[in-house]
């Protein structure tokens, strides 16, 4: 059942005229079979499956034109960074502004939490690596640009919501920031930022990576991307305390991986300052959902970035 979402234009379309009709005005034509509703984030966006007789499909629903998205996605392709060969995104199949909706062909394979799962570490780190280097040659494309002074405005928001969630937890993320401040980062090598890369993003498509959720496109710092990913594999192994030991030794694989076969287009003080940010902002994550072991999870997150990297 779809979720009901009144600021979600396509949301609202779909219980008018269905979801069929939807696909029709982003100029899709198909017969759906079935939906699904994969993700929803209320008063922002939502991701369907639908299943139709010319194959499966994706359709995010966002409140606001996402025609940034759209044209992201297009300069991607134009670059080659499409299927059905690895490094690619998916294909955006239609657009409508109005209804603030994409409609992207499926893209199959193996996600990388599968890989890390299975223990293979150097695998995803590899995949990440030849993602970077791929998107550090697309030009900014009128995007908005991104990198370490507007990171340290949304890092003293991110720290109030750490603090208003645990002080304690909170003085740590403001020292942290002072780290920060006084030490700001390299310019480093600019290219298309994904804006939230991470392993929940990533694809092993056989003959290299996909890469999925172009929600944040920007143009800064490839470090900044580089610097997400690290972070999120550190959370990944926080959420396995059942298997700490190995989940551990699975993501300094995917961390060696990673900088080794980057190596040429990482600057290593930028990375481990994009890093140390983006740990505090996975902290005001864990801190907003609450899930269970969240300030544990929250804390082991902040310690990491407390302490010196590589």
């Amino acid at each position: 059942m779809l979720p009901a979402d009144p600021v979600l234009p396509a949301l609202v379309a779909a219980h008018e005229r269905g979801v069929q009709a939807v696909l029709a005005e982003c100029g899709v034509r198909a017969s759906v079979r079935s939906v699904r509703v994969l993700r929803h984030h209320p008063g922002s966006r939502c991701v369907l499956e639908v299943q139709t007789g010319d194959g499966r499909w994706a359709i995010k629903a966002f409140r606001r034109d996402p025609a940034d998205r759209a044209a992201t996605l297009t300069r991607l392709a134009a670059a080659g960074l499409t299927q059905p060969r690895g490094p690619s995104v998916t294909v955006l199949a239609g657009y409508d502004g109005r209804l603030a909706c994409l409609v992207l062909e499926w893209l199959a394979g193996e996600p990388a939490v599968e890989l890390l799962a299975g223990g293979r570490g150097a695998r995803v780190g590899a995949l990440a690596a030849q993602w970077l280097a791929a998107t550090a040659t697309v030009g900014p494309g009128g995007l908005d640009s991104y990198g370490a002074v507007p990171m340290l405005s949304d890092l003293a928001r991110w720290c109030e919501a750490i603090t208003n969630a645990d002080p304690t937890l909170g003085e740590r993320a403001v020292a942290l920031i002072h780290r920060l401040q006084d030490d700001p980062p390299p310019r480093g090598r600019p290219g298309l930022l994904h804006g939230s890369f991470s392993v929940n993003h990533l694809l092993e498509l056989g003959d290299g990576p996909g890469v999925l959720d172009w929600d944040e496109p920007r143009h800064g710092p490839v470090e900044l991307d580089a610097g997400a990913f690290l972070a999120s594999l550190r959370r990944y192994a926080g959420q396995q305390p059942a298997r700490s030991a190995g989940a551990v030794e699975v993501e300094v694989e995917a961390v060696d991986a990673l900088v080794t076969s980057a190596g040429d287009v990482l600057d290593p003080l930028a990375l481990a300052w994009y890093r140390r940010a983006a740990l505090v902002k996975l902290a005001k994550h864990a801190c907003k959902l609450h899930a269970a072991g969240w300030r544990r999870l929250a804390d082991e997150l902040l310690r990491t970035a407390g302490r010196a990297w590589p």
